[in-house]
């Protein structure tokens, strides 16, 4: 086809790597199957020119490239180890060291990001401060995209706060959240919007 397609190269999300002896003469250890992902990377990049390939820095996959990314390839880095807060932290420090490595091997950085704890998942987690504070880090890093996840479906409670919130700041990372959240909830919830705001 001819339509700009992306694709993701992942591992599984264990700590299995493949030590077959051609994954290892590629570069595989027992921890780390990155040299053989970004060897298939650059394969596929090669074969189909027109389309995006990315790949992620998570787990088992954590290892740099030993050259610069094709142009029509990215990474998806994952933000499990930057824990949820507003505040400046040294894991904020290491992360965004992580950001800078990488914006030596490609240009298409793309962040894997959480909306929500894991033991807080179904219930409402306001994390907009804290969603604020890490899109202008992202920004200032030159991050091209995100992908949320979390909880903010139809299960989540006031999921619909709070997709329109995210998606308010990610058109806007300086923007003033709070006046949006309290026209929203007064506007959908006309009896209790202020208490639940």
């Amino acid at each position: 086809t001819n339509k700009l397609m992306r694709f993701a190269i992942l591992p599984n999300d264990n700590d299995i790597v493949c030590l077959c002896k051609k994954c290892v003469d590629l570069g595989n250890t027992e921890n780390d199957a990155s040299s053989a992902i970004y060897n298939l990377l650059e394969r596929l990049t090669r074969q189909f020119p027109n389309h995006l390939f990315f790949t992620s820095y998570y787990r088992t996959a954590c290892g740099l490239p030993s050259r610069t990314l094709p142009d029509n390839a990215g990474v998806l880095i994952s933000a499990i180890d930057f824990p949820l807060c507003a505040c400046k932290t040294s894991k904020e420090d290491e992360f965004m060291a992580i950001l800078d490595q990488w914006s030596a091997f490609t240009n298409r950085i793309y962040i894997w990001d959480y909306i929500s704890n894991f033991d807080d998942y179904f219930t409402p987690f306001p994390i907009f401060s804290i969603f604020q504070h890490r899109l202008k880090l992202y920004d200032a890093a030159g991050v091209k995209g995100i992908f949320m996840n979390g909880s903010g479906h139809e299960y989540s409670t006031f999921n619909m706060i709070k997709k329109q919130i995210m998606a308010f700041l990610l058109s806007n990372p300086n923007a003033d959240w709070r006046s949006l959240l309290r026209e929203f909830c007064q506007e959908r919830f006309p009896v209790t919007g202020d208490v639940i705001c």
